[in-house]
């Protein structure tokens, strides 16, 4: 699974990477910063937009991937195989909805931080 949604995490990275101007790299040096302070109070701070939106795309899109880790793992679960077992082989409805209410609200908790940190423009 890391192979297949690798490129959804390093492209938003890599677009807020982007965005950094030159500028802000070369005052940090001229202020005598290093590379690990130049790249903890200049770069992380930058590149966070883009760190969110690329866990958003991961996070929303590996919620729906429950065939894959079963073809290739067998007995592991997923949280999606496991909401489509208790759905469709267990009929416990309750426990299924539970689960999916779990999901939906680690996605809106997820929503809501691209909010706070501004992550949309990264989008």
């Amino acid at each position: 699974m890391a192979n297949v949604w690798l490129p959804f995490m390093v492209l938003p990275i890599f677009a807020a990477l982007e965005k950094i101007p030159d500028s802000l790299l070369e005052a940090s040096r001229d202020l005598g910063a290093g590379g690990w302070r130049t790249f903890r109070s200049v770069v992380l701070p930058l590149a966070m937009p883009g760190v969110v939106a690329g866990a958003i795309f991961v996070f929303a899109l590996t919620m729906g991937d429950f065939v894959a880790p079963q073809l290739v793992g067998g007995g592991s679960q997923v949280l999606g195989g496991a909401i489509k077992d208790r759905f469709g082989v267990a009929a416990d409805y309750p426990f299924g909805a539970a689960l999916a209410s779990l999901t939906l609200i680690t996605l809106m908790g997820f929503l809501a931080l691209t909010r706070r940190t501004g992550a949309q423009e990264a989008l």
